[in-house]
């Protein structure tokens, strides 16, 4: 009984780490054979596929446009982490990022969802038109920077 246990848990655990894999192959290194919208629907298969999806590391890049995130407990942690490209999504409830140096770059940045939090220190928003819509919104952190023009939180329980 404890032995099945584990192995479901191994086996979990070398799912979800070649999910994770798979993910962080295909936005770091693109084939260059596969059309933008083809990887999108990959990606955003992926999540939905795995709804509690984790990447840990240090200096993990995301670069396109549209990207799309959807899915519940989606979590990032490391250090270094950067969006780069316009119409960044994330659509679902308790989304987290954990690490230092945090840094969104691009126009049209959305975050639509619940329970949004963001721990860390030296957290940079750069760009046009960045909106928070949802309820319970935290900042927690020291070095907090919010540059460019249109900046608009919508939502119930803002804390910074």
């Amino acid at each position: 009984m404890v032995e099945s246990s584990l192995k479901e848990k191994n086996n979990q655990k070398e799912e979800e780490f070649l999910c994770i894999l798979t993910l962080h192959s295909l936005l770091e290194n693109p084939p260059g054979d596969i059309p933008e919208t083809l990887r999108e629907a990959i990606v955003k298969g992926f999540v939905q596929i795995f709804s509690f999806v984790r990447v840990q590391g240090s200096g993990f890049r995301v670069q396109g446009s549209g990207f799309r995130v959807q899915g519940s407990g989606f979590r990032v942690q490391g250090s270094g982490f950067r969006v780069q490209g316009s119409g960044f999504r994330v659509q679902g409830s308790g989304f987290r990022v954990q690490g230092s140096g945090f840094r969104v770059q691009g126009s049209g940045f959305r975050v639509q969802g619940s329970g949004f939090r963001v721990q860390g220190s030296g957290f940079r928003v750069q760009g046009s038109g960045f909106r928070v819509q949802g309820s319970g919104f935290r900042v927690q952190g020291s070095g907090f920077r919010v540059q460019g023009s249109g900046f608009r939180v919508q939502g119930l329980g803002f804390r910074v």
